[in-house]
Protein backbone atom coordinates (compact mmCIF):
# COMPACT_ATOMS: atom_id res chain seq x y z
CA UNK A 1 0.00 0.00 0.00
CA UNK A 2 1.15 3.29 -0.86
CA UNK A 3 0.66 6.66 1.09
CA UNK A 4 0.85 10.53 0.58
CA UNK A 5 0.81 12.38 3.89
CA UNK A 6 0.86 16.00 5.31
CA UNK A 7 -0.54 17.90 2.74
CA UNK A 8 -0.76 21.38 2.21
CA UNK A 9 -1.58 24.26 0.19
CA UNK A 10 0.11 27.94 0.24
CA UNK A 11 -0.63 30.95 -2.74
CA UNK A 12 2.76 32.50 -3.34
CA UNK A 13 4.32 34.94 -5.39
CA UNK A 14 7.19 33.26 -7.76
CA UNK A 15 8.16 35.88 -10.59
CA UNK A 16 5.70 38.76 -9.53
CA UNK A 17 2.95 36.33 -10.74
CA UNK A 18 0.98 34.25 -8.16
CA UNK A 19 1.05 30.94 -7.78
CA UNK A 20 0.18 28.13 -5.50
CA UNK A 21 3.08 25.86 -4.05
CA UNK A 22 1.50 22.02 -2.59
CA UNK A 23 4.23 20.42 0.11
CA UNK A 24 3.82 16.79 0.76
CA UNK A 25 5.81 13.54 2.00
CA UNK A 26 5.53 10.88 -0.19
CA UNK A 27 5.56 7.62 1.62
CA UNK A 28 4.94 3.98 1.15
CA UNK A 29 4.79 0.45 3.46
CA UNK A 30 7.13 -1.53 3.37
CA UNK A 31 7.99 -4.44 5.73
CA UNK A 32 5.23 -2.67 7.97
CA UNK A 33 7.14 0.61 8.17
CA UNK A 34 6.89 3.94 6.53
CA UNK A 35 9.49 4.59 4.55
CA UNK A 36 9.97 7.47 1.74
CA UNK A 37 8.61 6.50 -1.36
CA UNK A 38 11.14 8.49 -3.87
CA UNK A 39 10.15 6.42 -7.24
CA UNK A 40 6.27 6.48 -8.13
CA UNK A 41 4.52 8.61 -10.04
CA UNK A 42 2.48 11.53 -8.11
CA UNK A 43 -1.07 12.80 -9.09
CA UNK A 44 -1.98 16.66 -8.38
CA UNK A 45 -5.66 16.96 -8.86
CA UNK A 46 -6.57 20.43 -8.97
CA UNK A 47 -10.72 21.89 -9.26
CA UNK A 48 -11.61 25.58 -9.10
CA UNK A 49 -14.68 25.92 -7.07
CA UNK A 50 -15.50 29.14 -6.03
CA UNK A 51 -19.20 28.84 -4.23
CA UNK A 52 -17.39 29.04 -0.50
CA UNK A 53 -19.09 31.81 1.20
CA UNK A 54 -16.13 33.82 2.81
CA UNK A 55 -18.50 35.04 5.55
CA UNK A 56 -20.28 32.08 6.47
CA UNK A 57 -18.87 28.79 5.27
CA UNK A 58 -15.98 27.20 7.24
CA UNK A 59 -13.50 24.82 5.78
CA UNK A 60 -15.84 22.02 6.50
CA UNK A 61 -17.30 23.14 2.89
CA UNK A 62 -14.71 20.82 1.31
CA UNK A 63 -15.54 18.07 2.87
CA UNK A 64 -16.42 15.01 0.97
CA UNK A 65 -14.87 16.35 -2.29
CA UNK A 66 -13.42 14.13 -4.11
CA UNK A 67 -11.61 14.02 -7.43
CA UNK A 68 -11.91 12.54 -10.53
CA UNK A 69 -9.67 11.98 -13.46
CA UNK A 70 -10.74 15.32 -15.48
CA UNK A 71 -8.86 16.85 -12.28
CA UNK A 72 -5.53 15.90 -12.69
CA UNK A 73 -3.09 18.59 -13.77
CA UNK A 74 0.24 16.82 -13.40
CA UNK A 75 1.01 13.45 -13.33
CA UNK A 76 4.96 11.99 -13.19
CA UNK A 77 8.30 11.90 -10.65
CA UNK A 78 8.52 14.47 -8.11
CA UNK A 79 11.87 14.25 -6.83
CA UNK A 80 11.86 15.13 -2.32
CA UNK A 81 14.18 17.54 -0.69
CA UNK A 82 14.98 16.52 2.82
CA UNK A 83 11.77 14.13 2.34
CA UNK A 84 9.26 16.86 1.42
CA UNK A 85 7.66 17.26 -2.25
CA UNK A 86 6.48 20.02 -3.79
CA UNK A 87 4.47 21.33 -6.70
CA UNK A 88 3.90 24.81 -7.98
CA UNK A 89 0.70 25.26 -9.89
CA UNK A 90 1.31 28.24 -11.99
CA UNK A 91 -1.79 28.27 -14.10
CA UNK A 92 -3.95 30.35 -11.61
CA UNK A 93 -5.70 32.98 -11.45
CA UNK A 94 -6.66 36.10 -8.98
CA UNK A 95 -9.12 35.92 -6.72
CA UNK A 96 -10.40 32.35 -7.92
CA UNK A 97 -10.21 29.09 -5.61
CA UNK A 98 -8.54 26.29 -5.90
CA UNK A 99 -9.07 22.96 -4.57
CA UNK A 100 -6.01 20.18 -4.72
CA UNK A 101 -5.53 16.60 -3.94
CA UNK A 102 -2.32 14.37 -4.45
CA UNK A 103 -2.53 10.71 -5.30
CA UNK A 104 -0.08 8.12 -6.34
CA UNK A 105 -0.20 4.91 -8.43
CA UNK A 106 -3.57 4.47 -10.72
CA UNK A 107 -5.87 7.69 -10.81
CA UNK A 108 -8.42 7.64 -8.31
CA UNK A 109 -6.34 5.30 -5.70
CA UNK A 110 -4.27 6.62 -2.57
CA UNK A 111 -5.38 9.81 -2.61
CA UNK A 112 -4.88 12.66 -0.18
CA UNK A 113 -6.50 15.78 0.42
CA UNK A 114 -8.52 18.09 -0.25
CA UNK A 115 -6.32 21.09 0.61
CA UNK A 116 -7.47 24.36 -0.66
CA UNK A 117 -5.93 28.18 -1.99
CA UNK A 118 -7.38 31.20 -2.22
CA UNK A 119 -5.48 33.43 -4.55
CA UNK A 120 -5.68 36.94 -3.03
CA UNK A 121 -4.50 40.65 -4.33
CA UNK A 122 -1.19 40.99 -1.85
CA UNK A 123 -1.96 44.43 -2.57
CA UNK A 124 -5.27 43.85 -0.61
CA UNK A 125 -4.55 41.91 1.63
CA UNK A 126 -0.09 42.33 2.80
CA UNK A 127 2.13 40.01 3.63
CA UNK A 128 3.79 40.64 7.28
CA UNK A 129 7.14 41.39 5.21
CA UNK A 130 5.04 43.90 3.46
CA UNK A 131 4.32 45.68 6.48
CA UNK A 132 7.32 45.63 8.39
CA UNK A 133 8.93 46.78 5.10
CA UNK A 134 6.75 50.06 4.86
CA UNK A 135 6.77 50.78 8.62
CA UNK A 136 11.14 50.74 8.35
CA UNK A 137 10.74 52.78 5.54
CA UNK A 138 9.01 55.74 7.62
CA UNK A 139 11.27 55.70 10.18
CA UNK A 140 13.28 59.31 10.63
CA UNK A 141 15.82 59.37 13.46
CA UNK A 142 14.62 61.41 16.52
CA UNK A 143 10.93 61.60 14.63
CA UNK A 144 9.70 57.88 14.70
CA UNK A 145 11.09 54.82 15.06
CA UNK A 146 9.53 50.93 14.88
CA UNK A 147 9.10 49.18 17.82
CA UNK A 148 8.54 45.22 19.14
CA UNK A 149 5.78 45.58 21.74
CA UNK A 150 5.28 41.84 21.96
CA UNK A 151 5.56 38.04 20.29
CA UNK A 152 2.25 36.17 18.41
CA UNK A 153 1.71 33.03 19.97
CA UNK A 154 4.01 31.61 16.57
CA UNK A 155 6.29 34.30 18.04
CA UNK A 156 6.52 36.49 15.14
CA UNK A 157 7.27 40.00 16.52
CA UNK A 158 4.38 42.45 16.60
CA UNK A 159 5.22 45.74 15.19
CA UNK A 160 4.40 49.47 16.82
CA UNK A 161 5.22 52.99 14.82
CA UNK A 162 5.56 55.98 16.89
CA UNK A 163 5.56 58.78 15.26
CA UNK A 164 6.12 62.27 16.71
CA UNK A 165 5.00 63.35 19.89
CA UNK A 166 5.88 60.49 23.20
CA UNK A 167 3.59 62.67 25.46
CA UNK A 168 0.33 63.08 23.81
CA UNK A 169 -0.37 60.53 21.81
CA UNK A 170 -3.48 59.05 19.49
CA UNK A 171 -3.35 55.21 19.06
CA UNK A 172 -4.44 52.83 16.21
CA UNK A 173 -4.83 49.27 16.63
CA UNK A 174 -5.40 46.76 13.46
CA UNK A 175 -6.62 43.13 12.27
CA UNK A 176 -6.92 42.14 16.37
CA UNK A 177 -9.37 39.59 13.98
CA UNK A 178 -7.35 38.30 11.22
CA UNK A 179 -10.04 38.77 8.68
CA UNK A 180 -10.97 42.27 9.92
CA UNK A 181 -9.03 45.84 8.44
CA UNK A 182 -6.01 47.01 9.40
CA UNK A 183 -2.25 47.03 7.94
CA UNK A 184 -3.25 48.47 4.16
CA UNK A 185 -5.10 51.90 6.23
CA UNK A 186 -3.02 52.44 9.00
CA UNK A 187 0.37 52.23 7.28
CA UNK A 188 -0.87 53.97 4.23
CA UNK A 189 -2.22 56.59 6.39
CA UNK A 190 0.74 56.88 9.31
CA UNK A 191 2.81 57.35 5.74
CA UNK A 192 0.43 60.09 4.45
CA UNK A 193 0.46 62.01 7.80
CA UNK A 194 4.28 62.19 8.38
CA UNK A 195 4.41 63.53 4.90
CA UNK A 196 1.84 66.31 5.13
CA UNK A 197 1.12 66.80 8.69
CA UNK A 198 4.81 66.16 10.31
CA UNK A 199 3.85 69.75 12.39
CA UNK A 200 0.74 68.53 13.66
CA UNK A 201 2.84 65.41 14.86
CA UNK A 202 5.38 66.96 16.95
CA UNK A 203 2.29 68.02 19.05
CA UNK A 204 0.18 65.34 19.22
CA UNK A 205 1.87 62.30 17.76
CA UNK A 206 0.62 58.96 16.17
CA UNK A 207 1.18 55.12 17.87
CA UNK A 208 0.22 52.82 15.28
CA UNK A 209 -0.11 48.54 15.99
CA UNK A 210 -1.04 47.91 12.08
CA UNK A 211 -1.52 44.42 12.69
CA UNK A 212 -2.11 41.98 16.08
CA UNK A 213 -3.22 38.68 14.75
CA UNK A 214 -0.35 38.10 12.60
CA UNK A 215 -0.24 34.04 12.43
CA UNK A 216 -3.74 34.09 11.40
CA UNK A 217 -3.64 37.41 9.31
CA UNK A 218 -0.48 35.04 7.06
CA UNK A 219 -2.41 32.32 6.92
CA UNK A 220 -5.57 34.60 5.14
CA UNK A 221 -2.88 36.43 2.64
CA UNK A 222 -1.25 32.87 1.53
CA UNK A 223 -4.76 31.33 0.64
CA UNK A 224 -7.03 30.23 3.67
CA UNK A 225 -10.25 30.58 2.06
CA UNK A 226 -12.78 31.44 4.75
CA UNK A 227 -12.96 34.51 7.40
CA UNK A 228 -10.92 33.72 10.23
CA UNK A 229 -11.50 35.66 13.70
CA UNK A 230 -9.20 33.35 16.33
CA UNK A 231 -5.93 33.33 17.13
CA UNK A 232 -3.97 29.97 16.54
CA UNK A 233 -5.23 28.78 19.92
CA UNK A 234 -8.38 29.54 19.12
CA UNK A 235 -8.91 32.69 21.51
CA UNK A 236 -10.95 35.67 20.00
CA UNK A 237 -8.39 38.29 21.05
CA UNK A 238 -11.08 41.47 21.63
CA UNK A 239 -12.53 38.94 23.79
CA UNK A 240 -9.85 38.14 26.10
CA UNK A 241 -8.82 41.13 28.34
CA UNK A 242 -9.77 41.50 31.95
CA UNK A 243 -13.14 43.88 31.08
CA UNK A 244 -16.03 41.93 32.71
CA UNK A 245 -14.70 38.94 32.82
CA UNK A 246 -16.85 37.07 34.67
CA UNK A 247 -19.42 37.68 32.14
CA UNK A 248 -20.48 35.42 29.39
CA UNK A 249 -22.03 37.29 26.50
CA UNK A 250 -23.43 34.97 23.44
CA UNK A 251 -23.22 37.88 20.68
CA UNK A 252 -24.45 36.16 17.36
CA UNK A 253 -25.42 33.30 18.73
CA UNK A 254 -21.69 32.16 19.85
CA UNK A 255 -20.76 31.67 23.69
CA UNK A 256 -17.39 33.27 24.87
CA UNK A 257 -17.75 30.38 27.73
CA UNK A 258 -16.70 27.70 24.70
CA UNK A 259 -13.48 26.13 23.60
CA UNK A 260 -15.24 25.38 19.92
CA UNK A 261 -16.73 28.78 18.93
CA UNK A 262 -14.96 31.84 17.52
CA UNK A 263 -15.88 34.18 20.04
CA UNK A 264 -14.13 32.00 22.35
CA UNK A 265 -12.36 34.43 25.25
CA UNK A 266 -9.78 32.10 26.64
CA UNK A 267 -9.35 30.10 29.63
CA UNK A 268 -8.01 33.41 31.78
CA UNK A 269 -8.32 37.05 31.05
CA UNK A 270 -4.44 38.22 29.22
CA UNK A 271 -3.88 34.76 28.30
CA UNK A 272 -2.75 35.43 25.12
CA UNK A 273 0.50 37.16 24.10
CA UNK A 274 -1.34 39.06 21.65
CA UNK A 275 -3.25 40.33 24.48
CA UNK A 276 -0.17 41.53 26.54
CA UNK A 277 1.56 42.99 24.04
CA UNK A 278 -1.65 45.43 23.15
CA UNK A 279 -2.20 46.00 27.17
CA UNK A 280 1.55 46.58 27.75
CA UNK A 281 1.82 49.53 24.54
CA UNK A 282 -1.15 50.71 26.07
CA UNK A 283 0.47 51.20 29.27
CA UNK A 284 3.97 52.45 27.57
CA UNK A 285 2.16 54.94 25.22
CA UNK A 286 -0.49 56.50 27.66
CA UNK A 287 -2.86 57.14 24.55
CA UNK A 288 -5.48 60.12 24.81
CA UNK A 289 -7.79 58.02 22.71
CA UNK A 290 -7.74 54.74 21.08
CA UNK A 291 -9.66 53.36 17.54
CA UNK A 292 -9.14 49.81 16.36
CA UNK A 293 -10.05 48.87 13.17
CA UNK A 294 -12.69 45.92 12.52
CA UNK A 295 -15.47 44.91 9.97
CA UNK A 296 -14.08 42.59 7.25
CA UNK A 297 -11.31 42.17 4.15
CA UNK A 298 -9.53 44.60 4.36
CA UNK A 299 -11.64 48.10 5.06
CA UNK A 300 -13.88 49.50 7.48
CA UNK A 301 -16.14 52.52 7.49
CA UNK A 302 -16.88 55.18 10.52
CA UNK A 303 -19.36 52.91 12.07
CA UNK A 304 -17.86 53.82 15.82
CA UNK A 305 -18.82 51.36 18.67
CA UNK A 306 -17.80 52.75 22.30
CA UNK A 307 -17.63 50.82 25.57
CA UNK A 308 -20.49 49.99 27.56
CA UNK A 309 -20.40 52.70 29.82
CA UNK A 310 -20.30 52.58 33.43
CA UNK A 311 -24.17 53.99 34.48
CA UNK A 312 -24.61 57.67 34.86
CA UNK A 313 -20.85 58.18 33.79
CA UNK A 314 -21.97 61.39 31.63
CA UNK A 315 -18.72 62.86 31.05
CA UNK A 316 -16.94 59.45 29.43
CA UNK A 317 -20.26 59.41 26.74
CA UNK A 318 -19.51 63.39 25.96
CA UNK A 319 -15.83 62.56 24.97
CA UNK A 320 -17.44 59.83 22.82
CA UNK A 321 -19.85 61.76 21.21
CA UNK A 322 -17.25 64.34 20.40
CA UNK A 323 -14.39 62.37 18.90
CA UNK A 324 -16.89 60.24 16.87
CA UNK A 325 -18.81 63.36 15.34
CA UNK A 326 -15.23 64.63 14.45
CA UNK A 327 -13.82 61.49 13.01
CA UNK A 328 -17.22 60.73 11.13
CA UNK A 329 -17.36 64.03 9.73
CA UNK A 330 -13.52 64.21 8.67
CA UNK A 331 -14.20 60.66 7.25
CA UNK A 332 -17.45 61.47 5.07
CA UNK A 333 -16.23 64.88 3.84
CA UNK A 334 -12.81 63.16 2.85
CA UNK A 335 -15.18 60.98 -0.11
CA UNK A 336 -17.50 62.89 -0.36
CA UNK A 337 -20.20 61.64 0.95
CA UNK A 338 -23.22 62.98 3.04
CA UNK A 339 -22.31 63.25 7.02
CA UNK A 340 -24.74 61.55 9.81
CA UNK A 341 -27.19 64.04 11.38
CA UNK A 342 -27.30 62.24 14.53
CA UNK A 343 -25.90 58.24 15.89
CA UNK A 344 -21.85 59.14 16.00
CA UNK A 345 -21.60 55.74 17.96
CA UNK A 346 -23.52 53.24 19.77
CA UNK A 347 -22.38 51.38 22.54
CA UNK A 348 -21.77 47.90 20.84
CA UNK A 349 -18.70 46.08 22.04
CA UNK A 350 -18.14 42.85 23.36
CA UNK A 351 -18.13 42.67 27.19
CA UNK A 352 -14.08 41.48 27.45
CA UNK A 353 -13.19 43.64 24.48
CA UNK A 354 -10.21 45.82 24.23
CA UNK A 355 -12.53 48.53 23.86
CA UNK A 356 -13.98 47.95 27.41
CA UNK A 357 -10.72 47.28 28.90
CA UNK A 358 -9.56 50.76 27.82
CA UNK A 359 -13.08 52.63 28.99
CA UNK A 360 -11.93 50.81 32.69
CA UNK A 361 -8.71 52.33 31.93
CA UNK A 362 -10.13 55.95 31.44
CA UNK A 363 -9.42 56.03 27.97
CA UNK A 364 -12.54 56.82 25.06
CA UNK A 365 -11.87 54.24 22.50
CA UNK A 366 -13.89 52.74 19.36
CA UNK A 367 -14.08 49.77 17.55
CA UNK A 368 -14.28 51.07 13.67
CA UNK A 369 -16.90 49.03 11.62
CA UNK A 370 -18.84 48.97 8.51
CA UNK A 371 -22.18 51.59 8.15
CA UNK A 372 -25.06 50.27 6.00
CA UNK A 373 -25.26 53.41 3.64
CA UNK A 374 -21.83 53.42 3.17
CA UNK A 375 -22.01 49.60 2.48
CA UNK A 376 -24.05 50.22 -0.49
CA UNK A 377 -22.52 53.03 -1.61
CA UNK A 378 -18.71 52.23 -1.66
CA UNK A 379 -18.19 48.71 -0.11
CA UNK A 380 -21.13 46.37 -1.66
CA UNK A 381 -20.16 42.57 -0.99
CA UNK A 382 -16.36 43.23 0.52
CA UNK A 383 -17.83 41.41 3.41
CA UNK A 384 -17.80 38.41 0.87
CA UNK A 385 -13.93 39.25 -0.32
CA UNK A 386 -14.85 41.14 -2.81
CA UNK A 387 -13.00 44.25 -1.87
CA UNK A 388 -11.16 46.51 -4.57
CA UNK A 389 -8.34 48.40 -4.19
CA UNK A 390 -11.05 51.35 -4.79
CA UNK A 391 -12.63 50.11 -1.89
CA UNK A 392 -9.18 50.29 -0.45
CA UNK A 393 -8.37 53.78 -1.33
CA UNK A 394 -11.94 55.10 -0.59
CA UNK A 395 -11.51 53.67 2.79
CA UNK A 396 -7.94 54.50 3.69
CA UNK A 397 -8.56 58.01 2.77
CA UNK A 398 -11.49 58.54 4.92
CA UNK A 399 -9.63 56.82 8.10
CA UNK A 400 -6.48 58.96 7.60
CA UNK A 401 -8.98 62.36 7.59
CA UNK A 402 -10.42 60.87 10.79
CA UNK A 403 -7.45 60.66 12.29
CA UNK A 404 -5.77 63.99 11.41
CA UNK A 405 -8.97 65.91 12.44
CA UNK A 406 -8.59 63.78 16.45
CA UNK A 407 -5.09 64.60 16.15
CA UNK A 408 -5.99 67.91 15.53
CA UNK A 409 -8.77 68.18 17.82
CA UNK A 410 -6.72 67.38 20.47
CA UNK A 411 -3.80 69.81 20.03
CA UNK A 412 -6.89 72.37 19.97
CA UNK A 413 -8.58 71.23 23.46
CA UNK A 414 -7.31 68.04 24.54
CA UNK A 415 -9.44 65.89 25.94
Amino acid sequence: MKKVMYLKAEAILEDEKECVKLRFQNYKIENGELKPDNTSDIIIYRREDNGCDFNCDGLEYYDGLTPCADDVIFNGILVPQNTISEFIDKDVELHKTYVYWVGKGEIGKCISGPVVAKIRDTKIWWHYDTVVEQLEMLQKPGYSEVITIGHTVQNIPIKALLIGSRENMVACVGAVHAGESGPEILVSAARYIIENHSDLTKKVGLAIVPTVNIDNREKLVKGHPTYLRVNVNGVDLNRNFDAFWEETSEMYGLSTEEPMCATYKGPFAESESETKALVNFIKSTKPKCVFSYHWMCSVSSDCLLGARPSKGDDEFIKKLEKISKIYSDAYRTAINFKKKESNYFSSGVAINSFINWLYLNGIPAFDLEMEGDLSEAFFKNNQFDKTTQEMLDISTRGHTQGIIKIMEYLDEVGL
